[in-house]
């Protein structure tokens, strides 16, 4: 038998052992797993969420905004353009849910960039007063099976909106409508940001509030080059009773606060690799002696301990993947996530997480293989004979 063959199938001589040690692994490659993923989707979103469209700062306040406060805005000196947003759920008669759009302060036009969502570019279709005109993504027409000409049934329309902000205990003011009825399919765009379509801001409004007084959720605000610090000194000063998120400052924090708890996981899943592998080792001492008795050297004894120890991680690695990918069939469509499109928009983040986490992994493993080696390799053969 040659020496791969031999350290291949030796750690399926003693079963339990290597049960015990691939569920220890399979703990920290998830653990691992996971973090990564959870941290670079996360920094994904949030950047499309607060930066998609150039935006370079948002404005709150304790409940909705107003024309009066996008006028406000759009007089700070240095502001380049204001575009009022609000943000509505709609769900059709199977309970599914869309995230909406509209948008005040710009107009709808092919190849036209709005602060804070992005270019804007038509597939198919064009905007028009229709006042029940919806756009939807390429991704959301796609699932729906929708062109343009088609109907799209709404069974409820809502609002969300965070009131009391400075306060201790932040409420949030919903607004929900049933409107049990059709809304026209006007246009496709490009995958936009993070939302499935647009709908007309005046029509919207007027259905959940019953008045022409528009409300949004937040405004955008596109500055002038070099000037956002002063435009926020100024809205500060001046409007003291908005919120200010600068963009790329809140995504640094994000990002920071990610770091830290994906590094905080991936910690604990490479202790947990760790234990196993040292586990592992140590309890072998005697065995060692005994190859090394009738001859082994180190560096055989070395190479063997490293075959098994991939050997046992490649099968932790396949469990891990059965599992998550179990998961994720069942969660799924408890959160109306459709697999196919999740994978299809987040592959450079499903390739960067599966390769990082590999490569984690795998060094971690080998690492707490090193230290109990380094001590049973040292030991004189025969007294390594002695342990039980």
């Amino acid at each position: 038998m040659s020496f791969l063959s031999f350290a291949a199938k030796n750690p399926f001589r003693t079963k339990l052992r290597t049960i015990f040690i691939v569920i220890l692994l399979v703990l920290g490659v998830i653990a691992v797993t996971a973090s990564v993923g959870v941290s670079v989707y996360s920094t994904k979103l949030f950047g499309e969420m607060f930066n998609s469209g150039g935006a370079d700062l948002s404005v709150l306040s304790d409940g909705y905004l107003s024309t009066g406060d996008l006028n406000n805005l759009t007089g700070i000196k240095d502001v380049q353009s204001a575009v009022g947003v609000s943000g509505y759920v709609i769900s059709d008669n199977q309970n599914n849910t869309y995230n909406l759009n509209g948008f005040y302060g710009s107009n709808l036009l092919n190849n036209t960039d709005i602060p804070g969502i992005g270019h804007i570019n038509l597939i198919s279709g064009d905007w028009d007063n229709s006042s029940t005109g919806i756009i939807l993504t390429e991704k959301t027409a796609n699932r729906t099976n929708k062109k343009v000409g088609d109907t799209f049934y709404v069974s409820t329309l809502s609002s969300n909106q965070i009131s009391n902000m400075n306060g201790t205990n932040p409420t949030v003011q919903v607004t929900n409508r049933t409107l049990n009825s059709d809304f026209k399919v006007v246009g496709i765009i490009k995958d936009t940001g993070n939302i499935d379509g647009i709908v007309q801001i005046q029509e919207a409004n007027n259905l959940l509030f019953n008045s022409t007084d528009l409300k949004f959720n937040s405004i955008y605000l596109k500055t002038n080059n070099g000037k956002l610090d002063e435009v926020e000194t100024s809205i500060n000063s001046t409007y003291p009773q908005y919120h200010v998120v600068v963009g790329d400052a809140l995504i640094n924090s994000i990002k920071s606060f990610l770091f830290y708890l994906t590094s905080f996981f991936i910690g604990l899943g490479a202790i947990i690799m760790m234990i196993a592998t040292l586990k592992s080792v140590s309890e072998r001492t005697r065995e060692i002696g005994v190859l090394k008795a009738i001859g082994w050297s180190n560096r055989r004894v070395m190479g063997m301990i490293m075959v098994e120890s991939v050997v046992q991680l490649i099968l932790a690695w396949i469990a891990a993947a059965v599992i998550m990918a179990i998961l994720l069939v069942v969660l799924a469509p408890q959160f109306n996530v459709n697999i196919a499109d999740l994978i299809r928009d987040n592959l450079s983040v499903a390739l960067y997480t599966v390769l990082l986490s590999f490569g984690a992994s795998l060094l971690m493993p080998v690492l707490g293989c090193l230290i109990p080696m380094i001590r049973v390799l040292r030991l004189n053969p025969t007294e390594a004979l002695k342990y039980e």
